[in-house]
C-alpha cells in the first residue's frame, strides 16, 4: 500500500516510535549515500533532511555538511529561497552539534545574509541575521568576518531603502564599524572608504568625502 495524502502520511509518520524514526532516517540516508556516491550534491538536500533527524554526533556532522552542500547547489541555480531554508537548517544542526563554535555560526549567518538579499528578506537580514554575525565576529576579533557583516548590512539597507539609508544614523553606525574593521589595501577597505565618504558628504564635510572617495578609487 502507498499513502499519497500528505496529512495521512504525516499522521502515520508521527505515530512511529521516535527511536525507530531515527533508525529509519539513518538507514535511508546511508542507502542514498551508497546508491548515489558520485551524485551526492544532487541529493544533498534529501541527505541533510535524513541525517538531521538523528541524534548521533556523526550523523549531525553529516547533516551540516550536506545542508551547506545543498545550499551551495541551490544558490548556483539561483534558487535563493531554497538556499536560505537549507542554511537555516544548517544553523539549527550546528547549534545542536557544537553551540560553542562561534566562527562556524558566524560563517553560516554571513552565508544566510548573502542569499536572503535576492529573496526580498533584506530587512530581516539587516535587523536579525547580520547583527548577530557581526557580534560573533567582533567577539572573535575577526576583522575579515566583521567586514563581511558590515558589507552585508549596508547592502541590505540599500535594498529596502532605495539608497536613502546614507542619511540615517543606522548607516553611519555600519559605515563606522566597517571603517574600524577593514584592513588596509583590501576590498573591505575600499568599501569602507566609500561608505564613509557617503557619511561625510551627508554631514556636509565635502572635502573629507572627496578625499575618502579618491583613496578608495586609488586602491
Amino acid at each position: 500500500y502507498r499513502v499519497s495524502h500528505a496529512m495521512m502520511r504525516e499522521t502515520l509518520y508521527e505515530e512511529i516510535f521516535a527511536p525507530l524514526r531515527i533508525r529509519l532516517h539513518q538507514r535511508v540516508g546511508r542507502a542514498i549515500e551508497g546508491a548515489y556516491a558520485g551524485l551526492l550534491e544532487q541529493h544533498a538536500a534529501e541527505l541533510a533532511e535524513h541525517f538531521a533527524n538523528s541524534s548521533s554526533e556523526e550523523d549531525l556532522a553529516r547533516a551540516l555538511e550536506y545542508s551547506e552542500m545543498a545550499a551551495g547547489h541551490a544558490q548556483s541555480v539561483y534558487s535563493y529561497g531554497e538556499a536560505a531554508r537549507l542554511l537555516e537548517q544548517a544553523l539549527r544542526v550546528q547549534q545542536l552539534l557544537d553551540p560553542n563554535d562561534k566562527a562556524k555560526r558566524c560563517d553560516l549567518l554571513i552565508a544566510l545574509g548573502e542569499v536572503m538579499k535576492p529573496t526580498g528578506q533584506s530587512l530581516r537580514a539587516y535587523e536579525v541575521v547580520v547583527p548577530e554575525a557581526f557580534s560573533l565576529a567582533d567577539a572573535l576579533g575577526d576583522a575579515d568576518r566583521a567586514s563581511l557583516a558590515c558589507r552585508l548590512a549596508m547592502e541590505a539597507a540599500q535594498r529596502f531603502t532605495g539608497g536613502a539609508m546614507g542619511q540615517a544614523p543606522e548607516y553611519r553606525l555600519w559605515a563606522e564599524r566597517a571603517d574600524r574593521s577593514a584592513a588596509p589595501g583590501t576590498r573591505h577597505r575600499v568599501l569602507a572608504d566609500l561608505a564613509m565618504s557617503i557619511v561625510r558628504r551627508m554631514s556636509g564635510d565635502l572635502g573629507g568625502a572627496w578625499r575618502l572617495r579618491k583613496r578608495a578609487l586609488e586602491l
